[in-house]
């Protein structure tokens, strides 16, 4: 996958005038089975000219004697400075469990006043034996200095092969983010609600209660480099289980 996403790079790098590499490494400590869980992302972007930017993603995972893989395409179109539009687009080599098979999604961000951006997203994601569509509404506020709180609301349905088994699936989280543009940044979240267990477990026609928190922090580099450290704490009542993930993403751009 990362062969391919060098040669797509490069490819790109004949007509874009900007670029973007981005890799995401997430390791999680499962306590109830004493176990850990790895997950590698990189994505690859490039601007074709000031509305349109494409890119590609790779994702590995390693969970429950488990290792998955994936590719996709993503796309982004701003024709103003107010409107922007994200789609993206990722499919599994060969079967999975954890991570859905085929998954798009399209993404909207709108500023409506300065301070003020709302978005809307539709995902669409199909596991083995699960199709999940989920719909996420969230604003960006930045009306203190230095200070983003972004509420999120997410709904939807995750539909199984027997119709019976069918749920609902929600969500509502806060962000908090002290920030120093192009320096650093400092940030909160939690969120708690109901997700499909497919995604966490591998297996199951059921839905999960979870509750998540965690903190991070951000730091740039010359203004072309940006490390990222997460940690976050999920507890997943029905299965008496907590994942705990530490998360490193590195951003180039150049």
């Amino acid at each position: 996958m990362l062969r391919l996403s060098f040669i797509f790079m490069v490819f790109l790098s004949g007509i874009a005038s900007a670029h973007e590499i981005q890799f995401s490494n997430q390791y999680i400590q499962i306590n109830k089975q004493n176990t850990q869980g790895f997950q590698s992302t990189f994505i690859g972007r490039a601007e074709v000219n000031q509305k349109w930017s494409v890119g590609i993603l790779a994702n590995y995972l390693e969970r429950f004697s488990l290792y998955e893989n994936r590719l996709g395409m993503l796309a982004n179109y701003k024709p103003n400075d107010l409107f922007t539009i994200e789609a993206r687009f990722i499919k599994a080599e060969g079967g999975t469990k954890i991570l859905p098979q085929d998954q798009y999604r399209i993404s909207v961000y709108h500023s409506l006043s300065e301070g003020v951006t709302p978005f809307l997203s539709y995902q669409d994601s199909t596991y083995s034996i699960t199709h999940l569509q989920t719909l996420n509404f969230g604003i960006e506020l930045e009306k203190i200095q230095n200070f983003i709180f972004i509420p999120q609301f997410m709904m939807g349905r995750a539909k199984f092969k027997d119709p019976i088994h069918n749920r609902e699936v929600n969500g509502i989280g806060l962000k908090i983010i002290y920030s120093v543009e192009n320096n650093y940044a400092f940030f909160l979240f939690a969120n708690k609600g109901i997700e499909a267990s497919q995604s966490v477990t591998g297996e199951a026609a059921k839905t999960l209660n979870t509750k998540t928190s965690g903190l991070g922090v951000n730091y740039y580099f010359n203004q072309t480099i940006k490390v990222e450290g997460l940690f976050d704490y999920t507890d997943y009542e029905e299965l008496s289980n907590q994942f705990l993930t530490s998360t490193i993403n590195l951003t180039w751009m150049f």
